[in-house]
């Protein structure tokens, strides 16, 4: 569900942002990192347990398929307004509790995005190791 136009701003919205999220908290699952140092919030990514929105290739289901589907996290989306290096250790670190609390070991998304699709493309392979085949995204927490 796309956020309404009239509540992308946070001036005067606040209160359609927080009803917003608590409704994506009831249904997915959001982890968020925050600075130790200044208690800034550093970015959040929302993830899907039951993976209700992935399309999985046809080329790729059977190989998807070979392991539980308890093991795979669908990648919802993600947000943050800092730079990638800075963010790689918090997201490691948030791939890291998906795997020692939920016991995920693929993090798997489709990318639907249009605008900067190839520069996206080029950073969650270089950045976060994630591999791309057909819009898919499929990364192995280590």
């Amino acid at each position: 569900m796309p956020l309404p136009i009239e509540a992308k701003t946070l001036s005067g919205k606040r209160e359609d942002l927080v009803s917003y999220f608590d409704e994506l908290i009831e249904k997915d699952l959001i982890i968020y990192a925050k600075n130790e140092n200044t208690g800034q919030i550093l970015g959040f990514i929302a993830f899907d347990l039951q993976l209700k929105s992935l399309s999985i290739p046809q080329s790729l289901k059977k190989i998807i398929q070979q392991k539980p589907q308890s093991q795979y996290c669908e990648f919802v989306f993600a947000a943050s307004e800092y730079s990638l290096p800075i963010l790689k250790n918090a997201v490691d670190d948030i791939f890291n509790l998906l795997k020692s609390k939920y016991r995920v070991q693929y993090i798997v998304g489709n990318i639907n995005r249009e605008h900067k699709k190839e520069k996206f493309i080029k950073t969650i392979q270089r950045i976060f190791g994630f591999k791309v085949f057909q819009d898919f995204a499929i990364y192995e927490i280590p």
